[in-house]
């Protein structure tokens, strides 16, 4: 009900702000996707034949990127700019490949491949987080204003960030004095 009250609206002023204030509409709409993947993880280790749901999935996936490319698709889906073109395909497509994301990351990472990126997943909450204002940062910058260096930094700089931090935690409460109470 949340996600069709966000969507039920073509466009609304209030006061001076252009669009709901303080992105309200986007919380009714992201609702949808948050309480999906709160109950979906509770209940995507009984999800039975994953294999067969992901070859699905990646059916979906081919059949969208042929008819987008093909122009018959015509779905965009950016939620700050509210250009959510099709109500039932904005929340039919994001949790279909998100299921889909996340079989496929669930056999990587029983094979064992990339384990390398395992940092990311831990660091997760500060690069989701700071990457905006880092990859601002790095634009003002003429030289690194490049969307590659900007994605490498604003992978790196917070996990550089997060470290340091434990660091300094860590370091803090072993040199902190005991109080005397």
């Amino acid at each position: 009900m949340m996600y069709l009250a966000g969507m039920s609206y073509v466009h609304m002023g209030f006061f001076q702000f252009k669009y709901v204030p303080w992105d309200a509409d986007i919380v009714l709409i992201s609702s949808l996707y948050m309480l999906c993947g709160y109950y979906g993880f509770h209940y995507y280790t009984r999800l039975p034949h994953k294999p067969i749901v992901g070859l699905a999935i990646l059916f979906v996936y081919a059949v969208l990127i042929v008819r987008k490319y093909q122009g018959v698709l015509r779905f965009s889906f950016y939620l700050k700019a509210h250009n959510i073109a099709n109500s039932f395909l904005g929340a039919f497509i994001p949790l279909t490949l998100c299921l889909g994301v996340f079989i496929l990351s669930d056999y990587m990472t029983q094979w064992g491949w990339f384990k390398w990126l395992l940092p990311l997943g831990w660091y997760s909450g500060m690069i989701m987080y700071s990457h905006k204002m880092i990859f601002d940062v790095v634009a003002k910058f003429a030289i690194l204003d490049h969307w590659g260096i900007q994605i490498i930094a604003g992978l790196i700089a917070p996990i550089l960030i997060a470290l340091a931090w434990r660091y300094f935690k860590r370091w803090f409460n072993t040199h902190r004095t005991p109080s005397t109470t």
